[in-house]
């Protein structure tokens, strides 16, 4: 799995959850972060075209104000296309309303450990424990 979006919301999930585990590495237009690796998950920062030299099944799209132009990207440039997932909250528009495949979302599937308690990421009830 790769992660495109090295924004401070990407990189904050990624250093706080189990997903940098299951991340190669992290995608991102913008060239002066290219070549730079992530605090704390200390994944490579890359263009679009380091995809082809290791390519991933998954692309989680973790930059919610561009996810409708970055899923054209990838469906557009990237061969074999990978399964393309997108980060949002409940409140925000609904993405498979306007992709034609069907496009997952990930809404509070990892967990963060904050204070040694697990919470799930984006969910409203809090553990109160």
């Amino acid at each position: 799995m790769a992660v495109w979006g090295a924004s401070h919301q990407g990189l904050t999930l990624l250093s706080t959850t189990a997903l940098q585990e299951e991340v190669a590495y992290i995608i991102d237009s913008a060239p002066f972060k290219q070549g730079k690796y992530s605090p704390a998950s200390h994944l490579p920062i890359v263009d679009k075209s380091h995809f082809q030299k290791e390519p991933v099944e998954e692309i989680l799209i973790v930059a919610p104000g561009y996810t409708e132009e970055i899923a054209g990207i990838i469906r557009r440039d990237l061969r074999p296309c990978p399964r393309v997932l997108a980060l949002r909250e409940r409140r925000s528009r609904n993405y498979r309303l306007f992709f034609q495949e069907d496009l997952p979302l990930i809404n509070g599937s990892y967990r963060i450990n904050a204070d040694k308690k697990q919470r799930a990421v984006g969910s409203s009830k809090r553990n109160s424990k």
